[in-house]
């Protein structure tokens, strides 16, 4: 007896045969208790992305990105500021 996998596998090759506008999105979201025909349709194309080898890849979190942001401007990580000139402050005082 194959596996989920297996099974899952082999039903994916067949609806790849079918054509898509042949698919009662509307019946399928009642049958599997969705809220709507669109779900159940964005519900299969993430299937077949993800059977196909093309999953989507998460993104990183804003809070995430704005952690690094604040790590880097600390005491330590003082950086001379650029002035209209393209001069730095240190370079401006020099004699």
């Amino acid at each position: 007896m194959p596996n989920d996998a297996d099974q899952v596998k082999f039903l994916y090759t067949i609806l790849k045969q079918c054509d898509q506008k042949c698919v009662d999105w509307d019946d399928v979201a009642e049958k599997v208790e969705m809220t709507n025909a669109h779900a159940a349709q964005m519900r299969y194309y993430r299937f077949k992305k993800a059977m196909e080898g093309n999953a989507p890849t998460a993104q990183t979190p804003k809070a995430a990105t704005s952690q690094k942001r604040k790590q880097g401007s600390g005491e330590g990580a003082k950086t001379s500021k650029k002035q209209k000139g393209g001069v730095s402050d240190s370079e401006q005082r020099q004699p």
